[in-house]
């Protein structure tokens, strides 16, 4: 640097002093001087034009200030592009992590050369990367690191009520997002994650305000009508969520997000056939999803069509089917970058596919497996644990792993098995607190599995079982209403018609 430095200021006072001696002010230099120092200047254009200074360019910091005031993508990765700018360059790969995008979120995140950055910015890019590689004690180091720089700014309210939402904590995460709201009212990132953290805590309208809030701050927004869709569905509102979902524009797929918005959208239209119970359709779509991402070359969308195929599959208790899409996952490096269990994303899904198959053996490898692989979350071993207990009717063997896995991260999975292994054990009063926490919340459509449904047909259970007649009554009509045009061999459904005497499946309406 400085004598990159030395050699432009050497440079510029011989083109001064040959300057000088042509306008007849000053001592003529030699010609050989004259000869060397046009070749100076020459090489130092030359070396700079090869590599460019690393000092901030004024342009690219004016273009990402005005980026980051409005949110925009597009004018932060011109930022980044155009002018070197790897803070523009590190908020875009966040944002774009925190939209879904994981798989170019964490690319330009890997890239960013944080020397070039000033103190704020560095301890910015790490707290991402720590938050990018889901280790909740590095992250909550980097957080306070951050905090210590600079708290209060917006990028570090960001960071840090992302955390929060992922680990469950939505008190925080909202009102972190409501404050970042504050600061910057022109981005619509945090209304999104503001509509998403009061959603899944039940906070219906104020969620659906946020949603809304940021399509009028930009009307072609994908995740806003995926959000409002979900509120709909969790209002067991399922041919309005369709609707909704039917009337959105259709995603650019040549913006800074690729083809990534279109195929959450797939993802959520397929979810809702799901979330009815019926089976074939939803993984029609999702067939039909994955053979346009193979076309296109999203391979990050083709892997998550795939695993969402899988756990239809777990549904239907089509286990050699599911088997057949795991088999499509194993061999595909990328999974262990773009999804979110990361290093553990295919042992778990084997272990799940055990615990499906009533295979012990395969249950206690995977296990064994997730244990020992550096950097998989012990949460997971855990849970395929409990999972391969509680469909067992092991009630007490189930419940150790799953309380053991919701100490260590809120999980509405683990909640919903917990909740069916209570039943077993006849622990009425807990089956009903867990699962009423599943349904007293919102889910989103472009979870996998779905729980919603399912859920309010083991509350009926326990309901029935402790002899609350009405409640089970209420609990199985929003089952049968969200199933009601389900896969037909479901034993679910004969046996909530059967304890409501309903005879024909028109009546599954009649609470509407």
């Amino acid at each position: 640097m400085k004598r990159r430095t030395a050699g432009a200021f050497g440079a510029l006072a011989a083109a001064c002093l040959v300057a000088a001696s042509i306008a007849g002010c000053g001592p003529r230099p030699p010609p050989e001087f004259l000869l060397a120092d046009s070749t100076a200047v020459r090489l130092e254009a030359g070396r700079k034009d090869s590599a460019p200074d690393p000092r901030p360019d004024p342009a690219g910091e004016d273009l990402h200030a005005r980026a980051i005031e409005t949110g925009s993508l597009a004018l932060l990765l011109e930022a980044a592009e155009s002018y070197g700018c790897e803070a523009a360059r590190s908020d875009l790969g966040f944002r774009l992590l925190l939209r879904g995008s994981r798989a170019r979120g964490s690319a330009l995140l890997n890239d960013v050369n944080d020397q070039v950055m000033n103190r704020f910015e560095r301890a910015a890019h790490r707290a991402r990367l720590a938050f990018l590689a889901l280790g909740e004690d590095s992250l909550r180091a980097a957080v306070v690191a951050l905090e210590e720089c600079r708290a209060g700014r917006f990028e570090t309210l960001l960071i840090r009520s992302a955390a929060d939402l992922r680990a469950g904590r939505l008190r925080e995460a909202r009102e972190g997002f409501e404050e970042g709201a504050t600061l910057r009212p022109e981005d619509p990132l945090p209304l999104i994650l503001l509509g998403e953290s009061a959603f899944r805590d039940g906070f219906f309208g104020a969620a659906s305000d946020a949603f809304r809030r940021a399509l009028a701050l930009d009307p072609r927004d994908p995740l806003a009508p995926i959000g409002l869709a979900s509120i709909l569905y969790s209002e067991g509102l399922l041919l309005e969520a369709e609707a909704l979902l039917a009337r959105a524009p259709v995603p650019n797929p040549h913006g800074v997000e690729g083809t990534r918005p279109y195929f959450l959208h797939r993802a959520a239209e397929a979810n809702l056939r799901f979330a009815g119970g019926k089976f074939r359709i939803a993984r029609e779509v999702l067939a039909r999803a994955r053979n346009e991402a193979y076309r296109l070359g999203d391979e990050e969308s083709l892997i998550d069509l795939t695993v969402r195929r899988f756990h239809v599959f777990l549904e239907e208790e089509a286990t050699d089917s599911a088997a057949a899409e795991l088999s499509e996952l194993r061999f595909r490096e990328a999974v262990r970058r773009v999804r979110p269990e990361g290093p553990a994303a295919v042992p778990y899904y084997e272990g799940l596919l055990g615990a499906f198959r009533d295979d012990y053996g395969a249950v206690a490898a995977k296990r064994l497996e997730l244990e020992t692989i550096p950097g998989a979350d012990a949460f997971l071993a855990d849970l395929i644990e409990g999972i391969f207990e509680a469909r067992r009717g092991s009630g007490g063997e189930a419940a150790i792993p799953l309380r053991r896995a919701l100490r260590r991260g809120e999980s509405a999975l683990a909640r919903h098995y917990l909740g069916r292994a209570s039943i077993a054990r006849a622990r009425w009063g807990d089956a009903i607190a867990n699962l009423e926490w599943i349904v007293n919340r919102g889910e989103s459509l472009l979870d996998s599995p779905l729980l919603l449904p399912l859920s309010y047909y083991y509350l009926g259970r326990a309901f029935e079982e402790r002899g609350d007649r009405l409640d089970a009554e209420l609990a199985y009509r929003e089952f049968l209403h969200y199933w009601r045009d389900a896969d037909a061999h479901r034993a679910e459904v004969s046996r909530a018609r059967a304890y409501l005497r309903i005879k024909n499946p028109v009546g599954e309406r009649e609470h509407r």
